[in-house]
């Protein structure tokens, strides 16, 4: 893995990096607006709302295809 654009680290809570396939199937660009939500404790609702700082390449396809990320994750 590596970063191909932006800033690795930088003094930012709402930053994150993302890999370049997710950011192309999602259509986001360096500084665009990403709303995660997820399930907390309890089940408690949990959201946040970040931007991408960096974008980075990788040959892991569970990081880049989203059928990999839920076979990984059981999630299907």
């Amino acid at each position: 893995s590596r970063i191909v654009s932006g800033k690795y680290f930088i003094d930012d809570d709402d930053a994150a990096i993302v890999s370049e396939g997710l950011a192309k199937r999602l259509g986001l660009a360096l500084n665009d607006t990403l709303v995660l939500l997820g399930q907390g404790y309890q089940g408690n609702n949990a959201a946040g709302k970040f931007f991408p700082a960096a974008l980075f390449s990788t040959d892991a396809l569970c990081l880049t295809n989203a059928h990999s990320a839920k076979r990984m994750f059981r999630l299907c």
